[in-house]
């Protein structure tokens, strides 16, 4: 008797999937409140200033990303014309680029390489007779539920945060990724064709223009992808001994157009990296690569590979970086193995069966993941002796989500070919295949999802509240007016670098920890300038300093919430001064650097605080010669604003990790302005802790 079309597991995998997709739809309509990042408004102010002269100056100049700024380019011109912007609206659609590209390679791969035949598809059972029933599941909704299973891997597992909700981060992080999973779709797809369509060829050359010139990283991806490319055509066209490999079995002529269109975003990601030597101003991961480009790789190299090999075993959650411990090491383990797992369980149920090429095509295209993975982390460790940012811990998890895909094809290939020499005993295919595997499979599934929404939702809400009240009263008050005015924000503070002080982001003294942040942005009407960050001169609206009086200081001194400018440029013969450094208790302490008042004016003195500033360490003149400091701000009575100092350790520091502080201080007002901190880690002669 011919199976129901849609018998119970099926009717529950609709639902589910459905199900499944309304548990998202949540995050993606609060985004549609979502207000614009610092970094929006610095680009929406060059777009709409300068026009299009904007956008070739910022690509052709100095710009390597040259898809992911055409796409903010339109979208910030855009703006003024929907009268608001719609960050959400913005995201979900690049989010909708990376969940296409998913379910697209996944289909693919189930159509080419089931056991499906049109419609049909045939079932082993254990009495080796075949029943056939069509099938709509095997072909749409297989794919589809893969798809959510991979986005929930990659939204719960890193937490992604500014590729979920920044325009400017996830339009180059998240076209990266997606232009990945097609260069896979078509790698994999087309490994054992005897030739190749133009219109495979076009899609090849689009993809890869888009890998290539998204992101930095996607360009690295993109020399090894097309490398290895160009690899295996040289090996199959002069030996016949590698005939087991991807494209062995194309002709002269189809080799020839794979060649050329190869060459094409090969030879753009090339020019990509030759740009980074232009040093794209601000930009973390340019800086990273370039130092990687033209320094010396031995600095952070043993550090990276540990790093790397935690992050392939440990989730990547920045509270973890710092240490291993049981409950990390647990939940990764059992996390990875569980989404591998259930894509297993669900690439059995719709028969794949690679052959041997697409097997190798699997295998060959996980190295250059692996290499894109740790050229990341290298880079991090490299230029900043830290790990990555978040959003790029981000995208390492979704290239090892990736590997875990390919891994999973893999596997469920070789249980398949099992299958075919099946018995009535029950084996591992049998229990597979079973309508109850199939239930728990995607039980699991939704478990996931709905514990990705009840851990994240109720802070989405919660922050987007905010947003939300901000947004509708400063849009509706300027839309109609040419009067500029101050509106006031609150960011994380994790968001905060030295290079936004400039355009109004100051600490927030009054938040515990100084957890948030306060950011001042001026609206202008949208016929005139739309957006643009708030500058320092000129202010209209004055920050209200909040100042802690320290009683434990025999001098009273007002620790004052705003930033002064400049580094910490060494501590004894360390330069990357923002990691934790280990000294000796034994050992003198050296640090260098310069700093200068928040106003741009000469500073009278360093104090170096520890212990959260209860204790005063060191207070010193400045007075080094630094003509540097001088130049770059355009004044020469900077020159001495350069300091050094020494100092010894407490013996009770000995095994502790100490952060210190730095300020610059005016005796006369008793103000002192935060510099920098930097943290080090005491260890006696005996043992390194």
């Amino acid at each position: 008797m011919v199976n129901n079309l849609l018998n119970k597991p099926r009717k529950v995998t609709v639902l589910l999937i459905f199900a499944s997709a309304l548990i998202l739809l949540p995050s993606f309509l609060l985004l549609m409140a979502s207000s614009w990042n610092t970094d929006d408004y610095l680009i929406a102010e060059l777009y709409q200033v300068n026009g299009f002269n904007g956008l070739s100056e910022r690509i052709f100049t100095w710009s390597p990303r040259f898809f992911s700024e055409i796409i903010l380019y339109l979208y910030y011109n855009a703006v003024p014309w929907l009268g608001k912007p719609f960050t959400g609206g913005m995201i979900l659609i690049i989010w909708l680029f990376l969940i296409s590209s998913i379910f697209i390679f996944v289909r693919n791969i189930i159509n080419n390489n089931s056991l499906c035949l049109q419609d049909k598809i045939f079932f082993l059972d254990r009495t080796k007779t075949n029943n056939k029933a069509e099938n709509i599941y095997l072909q749409l909704l297989s794919p589809l539920l893969i798809t959510l299973i991979f986005l929930a891997y990659l939204l719960d597992s890193q937490r992604p945060s500014t590729m979920f909700y920044l325009v400017v981060v996830s339009a180059a992080y998240v076209s990266t990724l997606a232009g990945i999973i097609f260069n896979l779709n078509f790698f994999i797809n087309q490994s054992n064709t005897q030739s190749i369509a133009i219109v495979d060829l076009l899609q090849l050359i689009i993809f890869g223009i888009i890998t290539s010139s998204s992101w930095e990283m996607g360009a690295i991806y993109q020399v090894c992808f097309s490398g290895s490319l160009f690899l295996l055509l040289l090996l199959t066209t002069f030996s016949t001994q590698f005939n087991y490999l991807p494209f062995s079995g194309l002709n002269k002529f189809n080799r020839w157009k794979l060649l050329i269109a190869n060459l094409i975003p090969f030879s753009l990601s090339l020019y990509v990296l030759f740009l980074l030597q232009s040093n794209r101003v601000g930009a973390v991961e340019a800086n990273n690569i370039k130092s990687l480009l033209t320094g010396n790789f031995t600095a952070s190299f043993s550090t990276a590979v540990v790093q790397f090999f935690r992050e392939i075993f440990f989730l990547n959650n920045p509270a973890w970086e710092s240490h291993i411990d049981v409950y990390s090491f647990t939940y990764s383990l059992i996390y990875k193995l569980g989404f591998l797992l259930l894509l297993i369980i669900l690439l059995y149920q719709v028969k794949v069966k690679l052959n041997a090429i697409a097997i190798n095509a699997c295998f060959l295209s996980i190295v250059p993941l692996i290499i894109t993975n740790f050229i990341i982390t290298f880079s991090g460790y490299y230029q900043l002796g830290i790990t990555s940012p978040v959003r790029q811990t981000s995208f390492k998890s979704a290239l090892i989500g990736l590997t875990i895909v390919l891994i999973a094809l893999i596997i469920t290939s070789l249980l398949s070919s099992k299958q075919d020499k099946a018995t009535n005993k029950i084996n591992i295919c049998l229990l597979l295949n079973s309508p109850i595997t199939l239930l728990v499979n995607f039980g699991l599934t939704i478990t996931l999802l709905v514990n990705l929404q009840l851990n994240h939702l109720k802070q989405d809400i919660s922050n987007f509240q905010d947003l939300i009240i901000s947004n509708n009263r400063n849009w509706q008050e300027n839309l109609n007016s040419n009067e500029s005015f101050a509106v006031y924000t609150e960011v994380p503070a994790s968001y905060i670098y030295r290079m936004y002080l400039e355009y109004g982001l100051y600490p927030s003294c009054d938040k515990p920890d100084n957890g948030r942040a306060v950011t001042y942005i001026n609206y202008f009407d949208k016929q005139k300038l739309y957006a643009t960050p708030f500058k320092r001169q000129g202010m209209d609206v004055q920050l209200e300093i909040i100042s802690e009086e320290i009683k434990s200081l025999e001098n009273k001194i007002y620790f004052a919430c705003s930033y002064t400018l400049g580094n910490v440029e060494k501590i004894n013969k360390v330069t990357n001064t923002g990691q934790v450094i280990d000294v000796k208790i034994d050992e003198t302490v050296e640090v260098l650097g310069w700093a200068i008042n928040p106003d741009k004016s000469k500073a009278k003195r360093i104090i170096i605080t520890v212990e959260n500033d209860k204790n005063l360490l060191v207070n010193i003149p400045l007075g080094i010669p630094r003509p540097d400091v001088a130049e770059y701000f355009n004044n020469p009575n900077l020159v001495d604003s350069g300091w050094k100092t020494t100092f010894t350790a407490s013996p009770e520091w000995d095994g502790q990790t100490i952060a210190f502080k730095v300020w610059t201080y005016n005796p006369d007002t008793k103000i002192a302005n935060f510099s920098q901190e930097f943290i080090l880690n005491f260890y006696s002669n005996s043992k390194l802790k």
